[in-house]
């Protein structure tokens, strides 16, 4: 008899091991079990999981690892679960995880715990977003990513300052006319090294301030009288509109 217990206890040893040690106990309503296709029933899961704000449906997902860890990531991210991300073995996933997770809670330290080098980036651009703190975006590595948080930040809080870092001429020109003009502020047309460019910010600031007399910054008399006939015509445009 204490022989058929021994084999018993090995037979369900065995068994154990062969489904990763772990059997799962479902700790929630299941109604995705039914669903005989695999890729519909993990989309269920996934579905589920996120509905529910619980990563257990997420072990049930068969044969798509990268659909579990991205169930477990958006999951963590619903939860503002930083160590739910943290517990994700896909380094793209988890990434994507803590890159959220910080610009959520604003926290710069959350990105160090990044390895991939894309969603750390990523990461600093959230959270200067987030902080309307422009100078994290010179952590970032990849000069598109760091021109992209620069440009976004200056159009943002209205601040020219961050155009200057932009490696990009042309990000560079478009980002300082964009502001000069929202802000009204004709001296950032200056910035701008194309001469066209500068004549296109002064009458666009000209127009936005409905002042004729910020053309005469331009210095050519040809593109000034432009530039005055076009403030003119949209003055007395927006009077007989009134």
């Amino acid at each position: 008899m204490r022989w058929v217990l021994l084999l018993a206890a090995v037979a369900v040893f065995a068994a154990a091991c062969t489904t990763g040690g772990i059997v799962k106990e479902k700790t929630f309503d299941d109604a995705c079990s039914e669903i005989n296709q695999t890729a519909e029933r993990n989309s269920c899961y996934a579905e589920l999981a996120v509905s529910l704000n619980n990563s257990d449906p997420c072990s049930f997902i068969q044969e798509n690892s990268a659909l579990e860890s991205s169930c477990r990531a958006e999951v963590s991210i619903s939860a503002d679960d930083r160590l739910g991300c943290q517990d994700i073995k896909d380094e793209k996933a988890q990434g994507y995880c803590l890159a959220r997770i910080a610009g959520l809670r604003a926290e710069l330290p959350v990105c160090e715990n990044i390895d991939d080098a894309d969603w750390k980036d990523v990461c600093y651009s959230n959270v200067a977003e987030a902080t309307n703190k422009s100078e994290i975006c010179s952590k970032i590595e990849r000069d598109s990513f760091a021109d992209l948080c620069y440009d976004t930040l200056a159009k943002k809080i209205n601040y020219g300052a961050s155009c200057v870092y932009i490696s990009d001429s042309t990000k560079r020109e478009r980002c300082f006319l964009a502001v000069a003009v929202s802000t009204q502020d004709a001296d950032l047309c200056n910035e701008l090294g194309i001469r066209e460019n500068r004549w296109t910010c002064f009458q666009r600031v000209a127009k936005s301030k409905k002042d004729a007399g910020i053309c005469e910054l331009i210095g050519v008399k040809s593109v000034i009288d432009i530039c005055r006939q076009s403030v003119n015509e949209q003055i007395i445009a927006t009077v007989n509109a009134s």
